[in-house]
């Protein structure tokens, strides 16, 4: 594991500093409000919006009280999407304005969050990058439900406020539209985040001895298959993580897999992680 221009080195050790080695707190995004042309495309940048900057600024507030300014350090990673990438950065002038230390030089932000390419949301666009008037067929399917049948102009405000659950339905009916990422496409990526934090948890310590923390801002996406096999909850039920929500994850790893306590909205769900399989299921 590397970070740019770290002040502070890590070293990788075996030791195992406690149950759980490692505290993950996800948040999601805040709102975000999107472009014509992303709208157009399905390739969803989004920029936060107020409510969006307000949702990031009380879940950063309220994380920043969690955290031991004495014990620990954190990490903040993020996905490469715009409204993403704002919110990571509120987060991390939050946890400054009160006093936490990142494992960076907190006069150089931008090396202080972590832009991890597997965090990103789902893909429903055309293509990256793609400078085309061709719009996003997922996106055209949502808007053709949403009307009984009669197809929409691309482009147009999206108000179908359970599109992931859509999603789900459209896999199992095996009519997911050309371009779009599928659920288990996005399990996959899930299951390469907990195995680099896993690692992490096992090998990387910072020098100063404090306890490493990591803070990781992205999408509901995500998170679902965490949610869903540890507490039922999520994209199925309708009830993921709002804007700006949180979800905590401690991991104790047990030789080359690990414990996942999860806590999301009072409730507590317990997975055991197989790294070989790239698998989570729920214990009790």
């Amino acid at each position: 594991m590397s970070f740019e221009n770290p002040k502070h080195e890590l070293r990788e050790t075996k030791e195992n500093p406690g149950t759980p080695a490692l505290i993950v707190d996800f948040i999601r995004h805040g709102m975000p409000e999107y472009t014509e042309k992303e709208k157009m495309s399905g390739e969803l940048e989004g920029k936060l919006t107020e409510k969006g900057k307000g949702q990031i600024r009380a879940a950063a507030t309220e994380l920043a009280g969690r955290i031991d300014k004495d014990t620990e350090i954190v990490v903040i990673w993020t996905s490469g999407k715009k409204r993403a990438k704002q919110s990571a950065l509120i987060v991390g002038d939050i946890f400054r304005e009160q006093g936490i230390l990142l494992l960076s030089d907190p006069n150089k932000r931008p090396n202080a969050i972590k832009e991890i390419g597997f965090l990103r949301d789902i893909k429903t666009g055309v293509g990256e990058g793609a400078d085309s008037d061709e719009s996003s067929p997922f996106w055209d399917s949502i808007y053709f439900a949403r009307e009984g049948g009669k197809k929409l102009r691309s482009g147009e405000e999206v108000d179908f406020d359970r599109w992931l659950e859509f999603w789900v339905e459209k896999d199992e009916e095996k009519t997911l539209p050309l371009h779009t990422e599928t659920p288990e496409q996005v399990k996959k990526r899930s299951m390469t985040m907990l195995a680099h934090l896993i690692r992490v948890a096992k090998h990387v310590k910072p020098k100063e001895n404090k306890r490493l923390r990591m803070v990781i801002v992205g999408h509901e996406e995500g998170v679902r298959d965490l949610l869903e096999e540890s507490l039922h909850m999520g994209t199925q039920k309708g009830n993921g993580p709002a804007y700006g929500e949180m979800i905590e994850v401690g991991i104790s790893p047990q030789g080359d897999d690990a414990f996942l306590d999860v806590s999301f909205r009072g409730k507590k769900g317990k997975l055991v992680f197989d790294r070989e399989k790239r698998e989570i299921k729920r214990t009790k």
